[in-house]
């Protein structure tokens, strides 16, 4: 049997018939054209304007996560500076495709070297090719429906993604990390994947059997069929050992929350009501779209997350380099004023926490404004190294925080997402990530401030009860993974998470801890 080893994103075991997807390589840059350059002015904008109509057919098909990526996605191209740098090409003679792909190598040639948005850059050669193929009538090749199929490709965008069917059953890549957006994606979809599979990633190809084990982060080629998974419709959300609650974005996926019965919300991202304007929606309109959130959310608490505006998440009418709460704050006061009036209108427990902060002099600015709003739980995301250091110092200004492993692994190891270096640091099983969230947990404790996890890690099943035993609070994770989730916590007791949190914490070795767990739980199946 051979194993091909990577990153595994999600929990579960697919097997299936390898897929490999072609993908387009990237657009020759030096076509001279032989139309008029208003033929090819009009050839782009009816390019960009198909495929913004198809990042919105995407978009509204989907959830959360990926909403909002294909929302920033539409937004690149809509960005009036991409085309009229394109036209500047065009009236040197260049042909729309020519054009489109100099103007975004422009907008990439930006973002080299700044830490964290590689996978940016990835997105926007997805998008040149995306308008290629409208302009060329080219239609994307759709996978069949004679499944299951393992989809292995050298990297994938969140466009790709979002176009798989019900056939595909797992994922393998070369490339890529575990918070990519493909990533993200995949998870969000329930499907097992496997990333930066570098090592025998050729030995796959067309038809061939092959069985990915997202847990074990290892795929084998195998003609043996795929293991039925556990029933996880045989446990009650309440007999877990830590509150399972949801991440959302959108009405729809307060819905999908209530639906998987989660214990509330613990991660609501507000930038989607914001990358669908181009200019900053008023009060009561904020208000209404949080109070349809709020009465669609699972019974429970409610955390709301503040404007998160990055590279990934550019909104309209802020610079890119803005940072909200330290530079328009006005913005975030009349954010905190709209869901406080959601708040109270609804009838819902809600509370508030701020994004990125890095110094407590942010801290206190954010938990004055939140307090002058009216709201009495206050917290913070715990994702930067800087804020992870002075937790004690925090008594008095919070309630509670929530831990973002996803930015703060980017942090600890200086890693980007999408092309790391060494992939494998970014995943969630790294001693020095859980050592860190120890150190949170343990300080936080120590001046009565309740700790939530709700990045990537706490969507890992078996890492779950090792954050129960470092002493999280409650885990916060897509809907996707609640069912998986809530029966891990729903089968140990908290002394025996206590247990294998401890043996974890005295490992330095990813994979021993992995399997260390693993056996722990295997052991309690009996």
């Amino acid at each position: 049997m051979t194993v091909i080893t990577g990153i595994g994103i999600g929990t579960g075991i697919a097997w299936g018939r390898v897929h490999i997807l072609h993908q387009e390589s990237k657009q020759p840059t030096g076509k001279k054209s032989s139309l008029a350059i208003s033929e090819e002015y009009s050839r782009l904008q009816s390019g960009l304007a198909l495929a913004a109509a198809e990042l919105d057919e995407l978009g509204n098909s989907t959830e959360s996560d990926a909403k909002d990526i294909m929302a920033a996605l539409r937004l690149a191209l809509k960005d009036p500076e991409l085309l009229a740098v394109a036209k500047g090409h065009l009236d040197n003679g260049w042909d729309a495709e020519t054009a489109l792909a100099r103007a975004m190598d422009s907008f990439s040639n930006e973002l080299v070297g700044v830490a964290g948005f590689q996978e940016r850059i990835a997105d926007l050669a997805g998008l040149v090719t995306l308008v290629n193929s409208k302009m060329n009538s080219i239609s994307q090749p759709r996978l069949g429906n004679e499944g299951p199929i393992i989809v292995v490709a050298e990297d994938l965008t969140p466009i790709d993604t979002l176009r798989f069917n019900e056939s595909v059953v797992g994922v393998i890549t070369k490339n890529g990390g575990p918070t990519s957006h493909a990533a993200i994606i995949c998870r969000q979809l329930g499907i097992p994947a496997l990333v930066a599979a570098k090592d025998g990633f050729e030995l796959l190809t067309q038809d061939l059997g092959v069985r990915v084990d997202a847990l074990n982060a290892q795929a084998e080629i195998t003609e043996i069929a795929f293991m039925a998974g556990r029933d996880l419709a045989n446990f009650l959300i309440e007999d877990c050992i830590i509150p399972v609650l949801a991440n959302i974005g959108s009405v729809s996926d307060a819905l999908l929350a209530k639906q998987k019965k989660a214990s509330g919300v613990g991660l609501f991202r507000t930038e989607l009501l914001y990358l669908a304007n181009s200019e900053e929606p008023s009060i009561q309109k904020q208000q209404e779209e949080y109070f349809k959130t709020f009465q669609a959310s699972p019974a429970g608490p409610i955390v709301v997350r503040t404007l998160d505006i990055s590279q990934d998440k550019p909104i309209p009418f802020l610079a890119l380099a803005e940072s909200v709460l330290n530079q328009n704050s006005a913005v975030l006061s009349r954010q905190l004023t709209a869901i406080k009036m959601a708040a109270d209108a609804s009838g819902r427990d809600v509370s508030v926490m701020a994004p990125m902060v890095r110094s407590i002099f942010e801290v206190e600015k954010f938990a004055e404004l939140a307090r002058q709003a009216g709201f009495k739980s206050v917290g913070i995301m715990v994702e930067t190294i800087e804020i992870s250091k002075v937790i004690l110092e925090l008594e008095g200004l919070v309630e509670f925080l929530s831990i973002g492993t996803n930015d703060l692994s980017s942090e600890l190891f200086e890693q980007d997402r999408l092309n790391p270096e060494k992939p494998i640091l970014l995943d969630p099983w790294q001693p020095k990530l859980l050592q860190t969230i120890s150190s949170v947990v343990t300080a936080a404790k120590a001046v009565q401030i309740k700790v939530g996890v709700c990045g990537e890690a706490a969507a890992d099943p078996n890492l779950a009860v090792v954050l129960a035993g470092l002493g999280v609070d409650s885990v916060s994770v897509g809907s996707g993974s609640i069912a998986s989730v809530g029966e891990q916590l729903a089968r140990v007791s908290r002394a025996q998470a206590i247990e294998v949190a401890q043996v974890v914490l005295e490992s330095d070795s990813l994979a021993q801890s992995k399997l260390a767990v693993a056996a722990f739980i295997q052991d309690i199946d009996g």
